[in-house]
């Protein structure tokens, strides 16, 4: 997850098995709608970036011609 997500741009981390500090990252976004709006766009532009069904299938097709496929 971290290879890919950015703590503070488009996601926000908490400590793993700590309700608390899942609380404190839920009234920080409920407290900073900036700071939410910023997650929003920055998390959707990576999703279209690099999870479309798009780049989903173009990463598959690159796969299988690395591999020796002929498509």
């Amino acid at each position: 997850v971290r290879e890919i997500f950015k703590d503070g741009e488009n996601i926000l981390f908490c400590r793993k098995a700590d309700p608390t500090s899942l609380a404190e990252i839920i009234l920080k976004l409920k407290n900073d709608a900036g700071l939410m709006n910023k997650i929003t766009q920055n998390s959707h532009a990576l999703f279209m970036d690099k999870f479309s069904k798009k780049e989903i299938v173009r990463d598959l097709i690159n796969t299988l011609k690395m591999k020796g496929y002929k498509l």
